[in-house]
């Protein structure tokens, strides 16, 4: 299976992850809802969707769009979406995809240094572990 094409699904009402669950689709191929096991149907506006980058830690663990990952005592929240990279140059070169993202220094560039994403470690995700994204320096308790 395509680790890519892999989501986790954060429920936002009851603050707990669904899993395992299906994706309910439209005839147009839309996203529309979710539902877990049981037959309970989670809107959009209930539940937020997770994609896996595709890529691992140094563990061997998949990393997921939200998971807050940590090298060298600086942690990085991973992010999808659009982003720019200064790349500590006068030029920005600017995207949309997977991003590393540090509330106190911003998104990732090459101004950070260049990383290994296989180097970097999960501590934790956005949900479980709100605290980990203030300050963005701690280790996991």
């Amino acid at each position: 299976m395509n680790d890519r094409l892999r989501f986790r699904a954060w429920d936002r009402v009851h603050d707990k992850w669904v899993d395992p669950f299906i994706i309910v689709l439209s005839i147009g191929g839309e996203v529309m809802a979710i539902q877990d096991l049981d037959e309970n149907i989670y809107g959009l506006h209930q539940v937020e969707l997770t994609q896996c980058t595709g890529l691992k830690d140094k563990n061997g663990k998949l990393i997921f769009e939200g998971h807050c990952v940590q090298q060298f005592g600086r942690s990085w929240v991973i992010k999808f979406g659009p982003y720019c990279d200064s790349g500590g140059g006068d030029s920005a070169s600017c995207g949309h995809g997977f991003y590393l993202e540090n509330e106190s220094l911003g998104p990732y560039d090459q101004t950070h240094g260049f990383y290994k994403i296989e180097e970097f470690e999960i501590i934790g995700n956005i949900h479980d572990n709100p605290d980990l994204i203030s300050g963005n320096d701690k280790q996991a308790k």
